[in-house]
């Protein structure tokens, strides 16, 4: 109900701005009752698609976890390697409650690294929440996404191993490559439009729409 309301909130300041802009006569024989109509058809698919957008998908809500093979999760993932974690950082907040900072010193990598320091982001909360804490000075055999916000993260549904139960991994993994200590820091990725530039994009559409709308109206009535 709170929606709705908000929706029509922002409807009618639009077609305020409208009527200061083009004048009412241009929004007259029924005019405002169309584009009231489309206007509230547009808003209602930005504000779907804002949240399809928004919602991370590499993060359930009950952490129910795809799992699969090795060789999946190195499909599915931006960054695999194998590492040893040499400094557990602070956390930072986001949507989901506290994400901490890890920093792996690199030993070999099967995809997106091409350094011997990586810092990944991991929730601290339960298994139940899909939290994942790593040990300082334990060796892991890491699976990490690349988030919205650019930052590499990793939850209990990714995947990490403790090395001295990844054996089997490994071996599906193949060989790796063995990371060059003095390399800088780059990370492959194949990150889409960020979530403002999807928005913002949807906004000046919803914009160009409308205007064009109240123009035809103003030249029909203009030769009616």
């Amino acid at each position: 109900m709170d929606r709705n309301k908000s929706h029509t909130n922002h409807i009618s300041l639009v077609i305020s701005v409208l009527e200061s802009r083009f004048g009412q006569s241009a929004l007259q024989s029924g005019g405002v009752i169309v584009m009231k109509r489309i206007l509230l058809v547009m808003f209602s698919i930005l504000f779907v698609v804002t949240g399809i957008v928004s919602y991370p998908a590499n993060r359930a809500s009950a952490c129910s976890c795809v799992g699969g093979s090795a060789k999946d999760k190195l499909e599915r993932s931006t960054v695999v390697f194998e590492g040893k974690v040499i400094k557990k950082g602070k956390t930072r907040q986001s949507q989901f409650g506290g994400l901490r900072e890890y920093t792996f010193d690199v030993d070999k990598a099967w995809k997106g690294v091409q350094s011997s320091k990586v810092t990944i982001y991991s929730y601290d909360g339960s298994e139940a929440s899909c939290g994942l804490q790593f040990n300082k000075g334990q060796s892991y055999l890491v699976y990490s996404y690349l988030d919205k916000d650019n930052s590499l993260q990793t939850n209990y549904c990714s995947g990490n191993i403790p090395i001295s139960q990844a054996g089997d991994e490994i071996n599906q993994l193949g060989l790796g490559t063995t990371v060059n200590k003095n390399a800088e820091i780059q990370t492959e990725s194949n990150q889409g439009p960020s979530y403002i530039v999807v928005v913002s994009v949807g906004i000046i559409i919803m914009l160009t729409i409308t205007i064009f709308g109240i123009w035809r109206i103003k030249k029909r009535n203009k030769f009616s």
